[in-house]
């Protein structure tokens, strides 16, 4: 979009989701970024698709859109409705015999999942996201930039500087220095393979084609049986069909293959339009073949997410099956949790300690969501295995492919002999001949027992909890120097496994507030006469006086601030004044006091130099959410998750304005905040 500048504070490379939203959130926080892509264009070939809540809710703290709204209402208008996609159909064709199906979103349009998240989830194909995050970026104000056609060829460290050198397809050369680098290109990471960063895990679990086409007319046909996915299974294809957008008639065939046996030169126009018509169920549709593409699947995350100034994130971070839609939501999130940090070291507010937490806890949740997408992936097996299709035995033809003797043996052959053995286990799966009965069964069981592949993992997209060592939180709300310091030791293996442990097939998601979780969702307002100067989120809310706001929007997304939850307690005066005294050295406090409707009366009137914004609970559900008393207080890092809290104090307890401010200053040591 603009010529890149000779120096930036941060260099990122890929302007894919991840990059584009890092971008986006550096610029709001202040911090000018350069975006390094490789391509000479933004692709129009559909990639991941789901987006999670927690993805829409960093969405909603994300401006610049055209029409004055935030990225996630456009995301949300642009996503087809509901209905169109909340079921996986199974099926001997898109339009044919269906075998079963699961709807993944019940209860989605409750109250009870309006009281979890302010933000629905979405379906809104990588190719149409990317066009918005763009948009975003071109209104940036602090000369962020987004630079098409520019291959990394070498980076070096010297100090604490980088320098990134690139090559344009004509082949010309240029350099550009940065204080931080992050790697956000991909699965394939160019850069992550500079900086000698191997991945650990499951590699090649499956190779696919994916075949994009236009099928305007599929939309009648599918009125009725519409889904995100088809799994289709018969004697010609076995095959899954991501309907991206039934409406338009955008869809991707994904057809396993063996390489290098076959290769995408076995899969001609005419032979993808066999497949399609096959997989669709209607021979005379018309269709518009777009592209064809390989993908292979992996289950790998990265050893380091950080080497010196150089980060790791998304796909360059962590690959994962596409089981449970986890790549491209946790390579967001992971730019949520990194952009604040950076913003915080390059702004003076922090010590460069902070950068370290990163991988700890980035790093911990992708282990996790690796492990949960491969159980998931795993249930997913059950379907084709009960209608005959063994996935190992798909595994043993991919080994006799590439063993040593088939290596001897004339491409040609092996070839026939792998289209032969793929053809007869086609030709046996199903629910048709001598074995329909005890199939039928099967798959009704599975589909009814819930454990196939699922989609929507409220308790790992919402609950995972930064509350391990090395995490930028303070665990207690009295914690000593010491206590705070010990925070610096443990691994990132034995936080995944914390996380494991709190995760669970099936289980429930409940909000909490333990430090490292996120804040939860609760439906306020802002109270009249009380209305708010400091930051861009807290000012917006000066005109929403009455109307319905989310805790999260008392987030700033415009600095790197922490956020101070009072109560109405005798103690809630010593908390906003310890945060006014503290911030008179430091500027990194923000301060909000919720309190009950029946208790307006009792606010804390904002001291001169930082203002309060004062709101009340609408619903009377944040007094049990808060988990803590009216005395105590919570302390919100600037992506939401709760960085400290004061729990409970005995009426002997409450501080003075000293002592509040010696808790605070604790807490910040923690956080690693000057």
């Amino acid at each position: 979009m603009m010529t890149a500048a000779a120096n930036a504070p941060v260099v990122i490379v890929g302007a894919g989701p991840t990059g584009l939203t890092l971008s986006k959130l550096l610029s709001q926080l202040g911090v000018q970024s350069v975006v390094l892509e490789r391509a000479q264009t933004v692709t129009k070939h559909p990639q991941a698709h789901f987006i999670n809540n927690r993805t829409m809710e960093i969405f909603r703290h994300i401006q610049g859109m055209p029409d004055g709204r935030s990225l996630a209402a456009n995301v949300a208008a642009s996503s087809p409705p509901l209905e169109e996609w909340r079921k996986f159909i199974y099926c001997e064709s898109a339009t044919g015999s269906i075998l079963g199906e699961v709807d993944h979103f019940k209860g989605q349009e409750t109250p009870r999942m309006a009281q979890i998240s302010p933000e629905p989830v979405a379906h809104l194909s990588q190719h149409r996201l990317v066009p918005m995050l763009l948009s975003c970026a071109a209104s940036n104000t602090v000369g962020s930039s987004v630079v098409f056609d520019r291959t990394v060829t070498d980076v070096r460290q010297t100090g604490d500087n980088i320098t990134v050198t690139t090559r344009t397809s004509q082949g010309e050369t240029s350099s550009i220095g940065c204080r931080y680098l992050v790697a956000a290109d991909g699965a394939n990471s160019r850069v992550r393979g500079m900086l000698g960063v191997p991945l650990r895990g499951k590699s090649n679990m499956q190779h696919l084609v994916n075949i994009h086409f236009l099928a305007p007319g599929l939309k009648s046909r599918l009125r009725g049986r519409e889904a995100m996915l088809y799994f289709v299974f018969n004697s010609s294809v076995i095959s899954v069909l991501v309907a991206h957008d039934i409406s338009s008639g955008e869809f991707v065939a994904q057809v396993p293959y063996f390489p290098p046996a076959q290769s995408i030169a076995d899969f001609s126009p005419a032979r993808c339009r066999e497949l399609l018509l096959a997989a669709i169920g209607e021979p005379g549709i018309d269709m518009d073949l777009k592209s064809v593409r390989t993908w292979t699947m992996h289950a790998e995350v990265a050893d380091s997410f950080q080497v010196g100034n150089a980060f790791l994130a998304g796909d360059a971070a962590h690959r994962f099956p596409p089981a449970g839609g986890f790549g491209m939501n946790t390579g967001i999130q992971d730019a949520h949790n990194l952009a604040w940090k950076l913003a915080a070291v390059l702004q003076g507010r922090a010590h460069p300690g902070l950068l370290s937490s990163y991988e700890v806890e980035r790093r911990a949740v992708a282990l996790a969501n690796t492990a949960l997408s491969v159980s998931n992936w795993e249930q997913a097996l059950r379907v084709p295995k009960a209608l005959g299709l063994d996935p190992q035995a798909a595994d043993l033809l991919q080994a006799a492919v590439l063993s040593r003797p088939a290596s001897l043996l004339p491409q040609g052959l092996v070839r026939s002999a792998l289209d032969m053995s793929l053809s007869l286990g086609r030709a046996a799966a199903g629910v048709r001949g001598p074995l329909r009965a005890w199939r039928k069964k099967a798959l009704q069981r599975i589909f009814e027992s819930g454990d196939s592949l699922r989609l929507q993992f409220l308790l790992e997209d919402l609950g995972f909890c930064y509350n391990m060592p090395g995490a930028a939180v303070c665990l207690s709300q009295g914690a000593s120097d010491s206590e705070a310091s010990a925070q610096s030791a443990g691994s990132a293996d034995s936080a995944a496994q914390n996380l494991r442990s709190q995760q669970g097939r099936g289980l429930e998601y409940v909000q909490i507030t333990e430090p490292g979780s996120r804040l939860p969702h609760c439906d306020i307002s802002i109270l009249p006469g009380q209305r708010s100067s400091h930051g861009q989120a807290l000012a917006s809310l000066a005109n929403a006086s009455h109307e319905v706001i989310s805790t999260h929007d008392l987030l700033d997304p415009s600095s790197a601030s922490l956020l101070l939850i009072i109560g109405r307690g005798a103690a809630a005066a010593a908390w906003a004044a310890a945060a006014q005294e503290l911030d008179r050295e430091s500027r990194i406090f923000k301060v909000a006091q919720i309190l009950d409707t029946t208790t307006p009366e009792e606010e804390v009137k904002a001291p001169a130099h930082l203002p309060i914004a004062v709101a009340e609970d609408l619903t009377g559900r944040w007094k049990t959410l808060r988990e803590v008393d009216d005395d105590g207080a919570l302390l919100v890092r600037p992506d939401g998750h709760i960085a400290w809290r004061a729990k409970k104090l005995e009426r002997s307890e409450v501080p003075s304005t000293t002592a509040a401010a010696d808790i605070l200053r604790t807490a910040l040591k923690a956080l690693h905040y000057k």
